[in-house]
């Protein structure tokens, strides 16, 4: 267990934050992204705020065995951590991952709160996702960890999608969910002649249209494909870009038979700084997910002045507001209209840019951390 961060309050009143993290989170980077910049958030608010992290103690060649990987993350997850846990002093633990709710019962769940990303799995099996893929026993196991948030002082949804999921589907009591979204620390949007200077460095020469995220059913990576057939078809020689975890051989058969192959570019994950260059050279971003419960690239595309085309699946809209142009996750032929209109029509990109940008400016970490402190400070006062 490492505790990175500690920071002086300066409101002696304030509770002590223990920020428990997932396991091994390296691998989980949307989950410690989390974590990390709310500890940055509440520290900046005098907040003491203990982040713990558990990782293996096993060495990196003995895990790159996927058997002794699965084991071990189970030990750890079910076993090592919750032992941790229970010697951790805090005032309030805040689980960053709800896939570890089952640590509320090793930390006390009148001082416990957890944070609920999404419920997509019982989504899926209550028909709400419109997919034919069903995955019963992946299911069962979660619908039996997400069982904890019942128990927990409060549970945090980072939309209000997710928050009635949680209701409906898992049974949390509606009073003891906060919907707060998480915040957004973006760089300043970069200029036109910035973005021709990466374009450049990319070999771009036409229209360009990204996707980010990882290759799971739900993010509708067979849609991106149709979307960029039709585009093609309709006379714009534009490519896909995709950025995250590398496309599987089944999008590349059926980017094969739409006979888009060429127009492909996977560049696989990304450091932070290369897909800031991406948002920034790009002329669209294709996000047609089937179900998201918060949705990052959007937010994070419209903060960076790109156009956004994306589904009306699970949260996005609560993200993107006016400021997108949207389409049911299966409807390709609209999507691909919206695609084209941006790529073709630079003032209602121009006017995309504009309402994303202000759009974006509302989802801010220290809004955040405002709301968060609040909620702890309910929670250790036994309200």
């Amino acid at each position: 267990m490492t505790v990175p961060e500690r920071h002086a309050s300066s409101d002696p009143g304030s509770p002590r934050v223990a920020l428990l993290h997932s396991y091994r989170d390296a691998g989980k980077p949307s989950m410690r992204r989390y974590a990390v910049d709310l500890g940055k958030a509440l520290s900046g608010r005098g907040m003491i705020v203990d982040h713990v992290v558990v990782d293996s103690s096993l060495p990196r060649g003995l895990l790159a065995c996927r058997p002794v990987s699965l084991v071990d993350g189970l030990w750890g997850r079910y076993v090592r951590y919750p032992g941790i846990a229970r010697r951790i002093d805090a005032r309030i633990f805040h689980v960053m991952d709800h896939a570890y709710a089952h640590l509320v019962r090793a930390v006390g769940p009148a001082r416990a709160i957890v944070t609920c990303h999404d419920v997509m799995l019982l989504a899926l099996a209550a028909g709400r996702i419109d997919s034919p893929r069903r995955a019963p026993l992946a299911t069962y196991l979660f619908r039996r960890d997400v069982s904890h948030l019942r128990e927990a002082a409060a549970v945090v949804a980072d939309s209000e999608r997710t928050r009635q999921d949680l209701v409906d589907l898992v049974g949390v009591a509606p009073d003891r969910v906060e919907v707060i979204p998480p915040g957004l620390d973006a760089a300043p949007p970069r200029g036109d002649e910035a973005r021709e200077v990466m374009r450049r460095t990319f070999g771009w020469n036409g229209p360009t249209i990204l996707h980010v995220g990882h290759s799971g059913f739900y993010k509708n990576l067979e849609g991106c494909l149709q979307v960029l057939a039709r585009v093609r078809k309709g006379g714009l020689e534009a490519r896909l870009v995709h950025a995250g975890e590398a496309l599987r051989p089944a999008h590349f058969a059926l980017a094969e038979r739409l006979g888009v192959t060429g127009a492909v570019d996977d560049r696989g994950r990304v450091g932070d700084a290369e897909l800031e260059d991406l948002y920034a050279a790009a002329d669209v971003l294709l996000f047609p997910s089937l179900y998201e419960g918060f949705g990052w690239p959007p937010l994070e595309a419209m903060a960076a002045r790109l156009p956004v085309v994306c589904s009306t699946a699970g949260s996005l809209p609560e993200v993107v507001g006016d400021a997108a142009l949207a389409a049911e996750p299966h409807d390709h032929d609209v999507l691909a209209t919206h695609v084209a209109t941006v790529l073709t029509d630079p003032h209602r990109a121009d006017e995309l840019r504009r309402r994303g940008l202000a759009r974006a400016a509302i989802f801010r970490w220290e809004e955040t951390a405002s709301r968060m402190e609040l909620l702890y400070r309910r929670v250790a006062d036994g309200g």
